[in-house]
């Protein structure tokens, strides 16, 4: 009986294991993800600020344009 508990125990560590080192394996994806979805969210954010000083400058231009 302590034999067949003890193999048990083995077993399920074992199982224990496995999912532990699959979930870690699947965490470390999502992360990753994570981590490449914010580059691109700080690229875009990076490029909006670009278009919104070059809309400026085109909006000024349009004003002194009209103004002649």
């Amino acid at each position: 009986a302590i034999a067949d508990a003890a193999e048990a125990s083995e077993r399920a560590g074992r199982e224990i294991r496995g999912t532990a080192t699959g979930t870690r394996a699947e965490i470390a994806r999502a992360v990753d993800a994570l981590l490449g979805a914010r580059e691109g969210a700080d690229d875009s954010a990076r490029e909006m600020t670009a278009l919104r000083e070059a809309a400026t400058v085109v909006d000024d231009f349009a004003a002194v344009i009209s103004e002649i």
